[in-house]
């Protein structure tokens, strides 16, 4: 919607540095949801072949090495998403950040209590199953990343068509 059928104050969208926020933000969404397409079609199913006598070795040295680049990307990620919740801004697009969190929550629960027990038990003991399920409740997260970055590509959409000087470098 153009600013001028915007309530009076929501023109201003980008004060103390949120759109600066915002872009790392998108920035670390977009990244995270490439990384979790790449697993969800070609890493996750590839792992039948390592092969069972190979897989605990295998899927213990994934954890490891995983362990030192996703996770401080996702606690970035959600560092700026509560940030980004909290600043102050119009009611239009706290509604946006908050949708953001929401799905970003989602993704963290889905995380914890399914991705990693599935690795751990998977680090311990190949099974067919216990891989299926990884592969598929891993959806979850990929529809999850995939919403939050067509909401969040929207959002920039809309600011650099409405709000262009909202955008520029100060």
């Amino acid at each position: 919607m153009p600013p001028e059928s915007l309530p009076p104050g929501d023109v201003d969208i980008a004060g103390a540095g949120l759109h600066a926020l915002a872009t790392i933000h998108l920035g670390l969404t977009c990244s995270m949801t490439g990384i979790m397409w790449f697993v969800q079609l070609a890493y996750y199913p590839n792992l039948r072949v390592v092969g069972a006598e190979n897989y605990e070795t295998y899927e213990q040295e994934h954890i490891r090495r995983i362990n030192r680049v996703a996770w401080s990307m996702l606690a970035a990620e959600l560092a700026t998403s509560l940030a980004l919740a909290v600043l102050p801004c119009a009611v239009w697009l706290r509604t946006v950040w908050v949708i953001n969190l929401l799905l970003l929550l989602v993704i963290w629960w889905s995380t914890w209590f399914v991705q990693v027990p599935l690795h751990h038990a998977l680090s311990k003991q190949f099974s067919d199953e216990l891989l299926d399920r990884l592969v598929r409740t891993n959806w979850l997260r990929t529809v999850c990343y995939s919403l939050r970055t067509a909401l969040l590509l929207g959002l920039f959409y809309m600011w650099l068509e409405y709000f262009p000087a909202a955008m520029a470098s100060p």
